[in-house]
């Protein structure tokens, strides 16, 4: 599905339960996070492991599927991931939105850091299908998410017609912006 700049983390997508302890057959996100190059000179091994960090970053709070359908933007030093999954990956957004099981939920996964050593996923918003308008774009460090949808997703909007939306992931907020 795409990768960080620098190439130390790779996302992707797959049916197969890759963890221990996944039952969930349904298409999932994982993330392969890579050793990086220390610059010493390649030495041949034995055995290797093509992905030594291996984290599911869609995990369903039930029992139901994850279902990722697509994924929207990946930010270029890997750290936020938008995408589009009718599982149910969270509960309310800071909005009091809840996304909804079978419809089109975008998401965004943030990376581990000391304030969230787990990562954390956070529902956006539910869309009218399982890809977004356009281009969809994050900035650099993914912070912010630029894209159009035909959905009415805010409460201002009642058009019924595509407009552009700017997702704020420090504030948790979608604003309208056309």
């Amino acid at each position: 599905q795409g990768a960080s700049t620098d190439g130390s983390s790779v996302f992707f997508t797959s049916e197969q339960p890759l963890l221990s302890g996944d039952t969930d057959s349904t298409n999932n996100l994982y993330e392969c996070r890579l050793p990086g190059d220390k610059g010493s000179p390649l030495m041949p091994v034995a055995k290797v492991n093509a992905c030594p960090d291996l984290v599911r970053v869609s995990v369903p709070v039930s029992s139901a599927g994850a279902e990722v359908q697509s994924v929207a933007a990946i930010s270029k030093d890997g750290s936020h991931v938008y995408f589009i999954a009718q599982g149910a990956l969270t509960g309310e957004n800071a909005e009091g939105e809840s996304p909804t099981a079978g419809a089109e939920n975008l998401y965004v996964w943030e990376a581990p850091v000391p304030a969230h050593p787990q990562g954390r996923m956070t529902f956006v918003a539910t869309q009218p299908s399982a890809t977004l308008l356009g281009v969809a774009q994050a900035t650099p460090n993914g912070e912010d998410f630029v894209f159009t949808s035909p959905g009415d997703l805010t409460p201002d909007d009642t058009s019924g017609a595509a407009q552009a939306f700017l997702y704020e992931a420090q504030r948790e907020a979608l604003t309208r912006i056309s």
